[in-house]
């Protein structure tokens, strides 16, 4: 599980009000294309319907890469985001999309200017996905945070 997700999770498990999501784990990304993953996707769509009794699921997909947003560099807007996706078909579009973007050249020259080692071949070795559900703005508000050095 790339950064993203994993904090989200730690914040989550410390009683965080954190909206509910699902990664597909980099296990599984290294292993499949996204599509190949259809089946697991919709299993994970099926269980947050199901546990917050929701007749469509909207949600955020990004990436959360291993490399992503630590003490050396930081990927804001690097890889996309999609926002506002609704069903099946258009969250795995997303996220197939996502997972592109981690191969784009854009994303691929970041990382050689920052001195990673990611090259198309080993890029499956690090990146996942989060997916996240969309709360109404009266149910959300901007997190701040302050790094003390």
């Amino acid at each position: 599980m790339g950064g993203k997700a994993a904090n989200l999770s730690r914040l989550a498990r410390l009683y965080h009000r954190v909206p509910d999501g699902f990664c597909i784990p980099v296990t599984s990304m290294n292993e499949s294309h996204p599509l190949e993953l259809r089946d697991e996707i919709i299993a994970s769509i099926s269980d947050l319907m199901a546990c917050h009794s929701l007749p469509e699921l909207v949600v955020a997909v990004r990436s959360s890469a291993v490399d992503e947003d630590g003490a050396a560099a930081s990927f804001a807007g690097i890889n996309e985001t999609y926002l506002n996706i609704v069903g099946a078909d258009a969250i795995i579009q997303a996220v197939t999309l996502c997972w592109e973007s981690a191969r784009s050249e854009r994303a691929l020259e970041y990382r050689r200017r920052q001195g990673f080692q990611w090259t198309i071949c080993s890029s499956l070795c690090s990146f996942s996905s989060w997916s996240q559900l969309i709360l109404p703005r009266w149910r959300s508000a901007p997190i701040r945070s302050r790094q003390s050095r």
